[in-house]
């Protein structure tokens, strides 16, 4: 969808016929699991235009309504659709017409009882420029720091950084507490095309594991049936093995520098490795032929 004024071919996912943004969540206990928030069709409230998003989790979904109105993106609830997380009113989560100093909203959370919630919060944008997606036109990007960790938007596509990168923050589907570490931002597709695909990422997979950023001083080897993993930099480390249908196949516990792990008993296939140290994991896809 073009802007005002603006290119023909700028993209902006929150106006789009169809959009998908795609988050991995991380749980300490439990694989990583992706989590979808699926723009598709519209429906009017009170003679006000509203696109309906789904947020696929695991085999179930909510509803949630979204509409943008000039450099604004806004949120509700769907009339009827109780989630535990959306506002009935209308909140407005982007406003690209930001400037630097500005206060942008951080976290909303609205008050249900029951229900602990973390207080909603604003922080000072640090920072603008502009980025080009893949429909080839610069798109507003505004920065701002969360807990000391530089988070971004993008206009037309939301928060796209790796921690906190909360899209649409109150439409998370499931809570972001101490067993948590996420969501991570994947990737946005526009009408069946990649408008934007995060740089820890390989590719916008439905899949989890293929992570790119990790420690220098990690290393992962995989080959002939064995699993090598260096990492003495991390102290005491877990590792756990995931075949691609999300099923723990091997786990080694608290090891420290080095471990070697036999893997010959493993049909061949694609596998997903997972380094635990801390409250920090990281992942790789591995072959084992």
């Amino acid at each position: 969808q073009a802007q005002d004024g603006e290119n023909s071919g700028y993209v902006n996912a929150f106006e789009a016929d169809s959009a998908v943004w795609s988050y991995l969540f991380h749980d300490y206990r439990d694989p990583p699991r992706i989590v979808k928030l699926i723009l598709s069709g519209d429906t009017v409230i009170g003679d006000i235009r509203w696109k309906m998003i789904k947020i696929m989790y695991e085999d179930d979904f909510t509803k949630s309504l979204v509409r943008t109105d000039g450099k604004k993106v806004i949120v509700r609830s769907y009339p009827g659709e109780y989630n535990g997380y959306l506002p009935d009113e209308e909140v407005i989560i982007y406003d690209f017409s930001l400037n630097t100093g500005d206060s942008v909203l951080i976290s909303y959370q609205p008050y249900k009882p029951g229900y602990h919630y973390e207080p909603s919060y604003k922080e000072e944008i640090t920072g603008i420029d502009s980025i080009v997606l893949n429909d080839g036109q610069k798109h507003k990007r505004i920065k701002f720091g969360r807990q000391h960790i530089e988070d971004s938007s993008i206009e037309g596509i939301g928060c796209v950084l790796r921690y906190n990168s909360h899209l649409f923050f109150m439409l998370q589907p499931v809570p972001t507490g101490d067993t948590m570490i996420g969501p991570t931002f994947v990737c946005c597709e526009v009408d069946g095309e990649l408008l934007y695909l995060s740089p820890l990422f390989s590719d916008c997979d439905i899949f989890v594991g293929n992570e790119r950023i990790e420690p220098e001083d990690l290393k992962i080897i995989a080959d002939n049936g064995v699993l090598r993993v260096v990492y003495y930099e991390a102290g005491r480390f877990d590792v756990s093995l995931y075949n691609m249908q999300g099923m723990l196949v091997k786990q080694q516990n608290d090891n420290s520098g080095e471990v070697v792990m036999q893997l010959s008993n493993l049909a061949k296939g694609i596998y997903i490795v997972y380094i635990t140290s801390g409250n920090k994991t990281y992942s790789q896809k591995i072959y084992m032929n």
